[in-house]
């Protein structure tokens, strides 16, 4: 089984509808999606805004999806990097998260090695936009230039969201794959 995190439903609706034998589904404090593609059996898992949101919902789906072979964080992200333009896709080779206590001080996870780059190929193959680099996920939303600009300097990232950090490590504390795959929504210096 794969389960796929998003924050809002927006995010995943044009996924949603390529999905076979599709469901609503909710358990305990989860909500989202079922259905198949091809022999894949799917759940997607609606977390919410921000870090607690995310950590709480992929703590209890994983806890009740305990066949779960592989995460998915996916949605929208905003871009750190003048590099990046609206739409295309960040395939993150590792994900960053300040320390509560530091301003300068990142917890990292790593997905496993080779995902990032194996996924970026394949999407790079039929036609899409693809940049491949760290993700920075933040407590509260960088809402202009200066922010976004101060963030790439500090952290390195090139994309930033709410939600990925927290999502990755839960998945890692399980032993269960992850992947991050975010479309940028808004460029460096556009405002939220």
């Amino acid at each position: 089984m794969l389960l796929i995190f998003y924050a809002l439903e927006v995010e995943i609706r044009p996924f949603r509808r390529r999905l076979h034998r599709l469901r609503r589904w909710a358990a305990e404090g989860c909500n989202g999606w079922q259905g198949s593609l091809g022999d894949t059996e799917i759940t997607l898992v609606e977390t919410g805004v921000g870090i607690q949101r995310a950590a709480s919902s992929a703590r209890r789906a994983l806890e009740l999806m305990g066949s779960a072979r592989s995460v998915i964080s996916t949605g929208v992200a905003g871009a750190l990097s003048e590099e990046l333009a609206v739409g295309t896709i960040v395939v993150a080779d590792r994900l960053l998260c300040p320390s509560p206590d530091s301003n300068t001080e990142f917890t990292v996870i790593v997905p496993e090695r080779g995902c990032a780059q194996s996924l970026a190929q394949v999407l790079t193959g039929v036609g899409l936009s693809v940049a491949v680099g760290p993700a920075l996920t933040v407590p509260a939303a960088l809402s202009d230039g200066l922010s976004k600009r101060a963030a790439h300097a500090r952290s390195g990232a090139i994309a930033v969201d709410m939600e990925s950090a927290a999502i990755a490590g839960e998945a890692q504390a399980r032993g269960v794959n992850f992947v991050y795959a975010r479309s940028v929504l808004d460029a460096v210096d556009d405002r939220l």
